[in-house]
């Protein structure tokens, strides 16, 4: 990563997981995920 141009850092950064609480409920990960 280090040697990476600005660019190619930038893009990796948009392309970033999401992790939400195992206890959610499928609707509830929707929710969370359509209201952010």
């Amino acid at each position: 990563m280090g040697n990476e141009s600005q660019e190619a850092l930038l893009a990796e950064m948009d392309n970033w997981p999401t992790y939400y609480p195992y206890q959610l409920t499928k609707q509830q990960v929707v929710d969370e995920m359509l209201h952010h």
